[in-house]
């Protein structure tokens, strides 16, 4: 068993990818992790994914425990929150 664990540097954006450690199997687990801090500072990358009135504020409040639909469209796996 293994996990290949990848960022993009962003806060705000989660993209998903089927890389797979060499001589692995992919298992359909998904690991999906939030922002464990309740505000973060609005990186070039977070602006890229962020809606265009909120690319302009340096600072974004977050929900580390509050998920999306679209976080929950995996079968199997884990979220990761604050708590």
């Amino acid at each position: 068993m293994g996990a290949r664990v990848l960022t993009v540097y962003a806060h705000t954006s989660s993209p998903q990818t089927n890389a797979c450690p060499q001589g692995m199997v992919m298992s359909g687990w998904n690991i999906h992790s939030h922002p464990q801090q309740f505000s973060y500072h609005v990186n070039s990358v977070d602006k890229a994914f962020l809606h265009q009135e909120l690319r302009r504020h340096p600072i974004i409040g977050t929900q580390p425990d509050q998920f999306s639909p679209d976080d929950f469209r995996f079968e199997h796996g884990y979220m990761v929150g604050a708590t």
